[in-house]
């Protein structure tokens, strides 16, 4: 891969990252504190939603790695 590539790809799974844990963090704390709204509750739900994006993406890379090592060995 090339770096500018890498560069590019990494930022954009920093970003992610960051913003699923920052959004899931927010939501439960305001939801613990008892201080909660629907918005506040509607950005638990994103950030979630996009922890179990990042993992389902992460699982099914890993996924067609097993397969595609399995294919070479036979």
């Amino acid at each position: 891969m090339r770096y500018r590539q890498f560069a590019v790809w990494n930022f954009v799974a920093s970003i992610a990252y960051a913003l699923s844990v920052a959004a899931t963090s927010y939501g439960v704390g305001r939801l613990a504190t008892g201080h909660h709204t629907t918005e506040d509750v509607a950005i638990l739900i994103f950030g979630l939603a996009l922890s179990a994006l990042i993992v389902a993406m992460f699982v099914r890379r890993h996924r067609r790695q097993k397969q595609g090592k399995i294919a070479l060995d036979q």
